[in-house]
């Protein structure tokens, strides 16, 4: 009987976390997320989307912001997408963005649509992203390394839905 009993306290402390993971929709990232995921528990800051890069709204590391984006066809780009957008009925929008300390951010978006950064007029290539179609905040992380003071354009393009949520975050150096 204790035999069974240990057995069984034993599954149960090796099989429930695993369970409590399976059923986070937040819980298959491969990285850890909680900060990201804390942000998006917050309120948003409401901030329209910018059409023009030179009347982009600017936004700051670590505050959560909610937009509207604008219909693809009347946002100025400052740079083609790097990945083919979406044609009719798609959604976009520009924001400017200036960190002071260089290194590896992450822009977390709740919904499906393309992001790139771009610095001098052409993109940024990003190092490392990860997604969770179930997560809602976040739901798409994508890693950038982006210098210090300099004047950077976030783009959202190819979306399929104009209200979105994002945030910015700065990883900790050794962090993906």
């Amino acid at each position: 009987m204790k035999i069974l009993s240990l057995r069984t306290l034993l599954l149960a402390t090796i099989v429930a976390p695993m369970m409590v993971h399976a059923a986070d929709p937040c819980g298959s990232f491969k990285w850890n997320v909680n900060r990201e995921i804390s942000l998006f528990g917050t309120t948003p800051v409401a901030l329209g989307a910018g059409v023009k890069p030179d009347a982009a709204p600017r936004v700051e590391v670590g505050r959560l912001y909610e937009t509207q984006l604008a219909t693809q066809s009347s946002v100025t780009l400052a740079a083609p997408p790097s990945k083919r957008m979406l044609d009719d009925g798609a959604h976009a929008g520009l924001f400017r963005l200036r960190v002071a300390t260089a290194g590896s951010y992450r822009i977390s978006i709740d919904a499906g649509y393309w992001v790139d950064v771009v610095a001098g007029g052409k993109p940024v290539a990003s190092t490392d992203f990860n997604g969770e179609t179930q997560c809602k905040g976040p739901r798409k992380i994508v890693v950038y390394a982006l210098p210090a003071d300099t004047d950077l354009l976030l783009q959202f393009s190819a979306a399929d839905e104009a209200r979105t949520r994002f945030v910015i975050t700065q990883v900790a150096p050794g962090t993906p």
